[in-house]
Parts: C-alpha cells; sequence; structure tokens
C-alpha cells in the first residue's frame, strides 16, 4: 500500500494589532475555479462569506512577519477531521432519532431525539478538540 499524497496549502505570517503572529490562508473552494459557479448554488454561498482568510496562531514558532509559509497535513489525519467536525455530529443526530423511533416514542419525541443526538454529537467534538484530538499541521518555510 502507498503512502497517500499529504495536502498543503500556502500562508503568509502577519502580526495582529495585539503584537501576535499568525498565517493568515486565503479561503479557497472548489466551486470559485468551476465556470459553472455563478449557477451554482454553492459558488453564491461561497460569494456571500467573502474571500476573506483562516487565522492559525503562529506563535512560538521560527516565523517573521512576512514570510510565505506552507502547511502540510496527511490525508487520514484531514480525515479524521472532517470527521469530527460532521461525521460525530451526524452520526448522534441519527441515532437520537432512530432510537426514540425504536422505542415508539411520537414524531415530536423523535425530532427532539435527533435535536439531543445532535447536541451530543457537537459536545464529543467539542471535547474532542480541546483535548488536542486534531491532526498536527508541519510548518515548512517557502
Amino acid at each position: 500500500m502507498t503512502e497517500a499524497t499529504p495536502t498543503t496549502v500556502s500562508g503568509h505570517v502577519v502580526r495582529d494589532g495585539a503584537g501576535r503572529l499568525w498565517i493568515d490562508v486565503p479561503r479557497r473552494s472548489a466551486c470559485q475555479t468551476c465556470d459553472k459557479s455563478k449557477g451554482c448554488g454553492m459558488g453564491v454561498l461561497g460569494s456571500l462569506s467573502g474571500n476573506g482568510s483562516i487565522r492559525l496562531a503562529a506563535d512560538g514558532r521560527a516565523v517573521h512577519v512576512g514570510d510565505q509559509v506552507a502547511l502540510t497535513c496527511s490525508s487520514s489525519a484531514l480525515l479524521k477531521a472532517a470527521f469530527l467536525a460532521y461525521g460525530l455530529p451526524a452520526l448522534g443526530l441519527v441515532f437520537g432519532a432512530v432510537a426514540m423511533a425504536l422505542m415508539n416514542f411520537s414524531d415530536g419525541a423523535q425530532v427532539l431525539g435527533a435535536a439531543l443526538g445532535l447536541g451530543l454529537g457537537v459536545l464529543t467534538t467539542r471535547q474532542a478538540v480541546a483535548r488536542g484530538h486534531l491532526p498536527k499541521l508541519t510548518l515548512n518555510e517557502e
């Protein structure tokens, strides 16, 4: 089995008003490069969020303001992060609704069970993030 290609994004180092260092990574969407973006719902939603950037803390790293850096993350770690962000809450929602249906509760109770399951999934994700179960990024100077 071959090793998966890591995902790499480029960013630049900036300093905020409080003197902290950040890495600005431009927000990208596949829809912005598609020639059908004007007729696509995702293209419209992407345009509403603006062309901002994502900021990652750079304190404690050997970088300077204005440096161009590359952030690398393994594909498996990226999948783990996606599962934490989307999978756990979705599983909680489905499990809550199915559990209430199996116990022959009314439709309203099933909706409540789905909402409680979703909330439990989100709380579980927040706990995982607080405990540092997110993928590690490798910082390379370009």
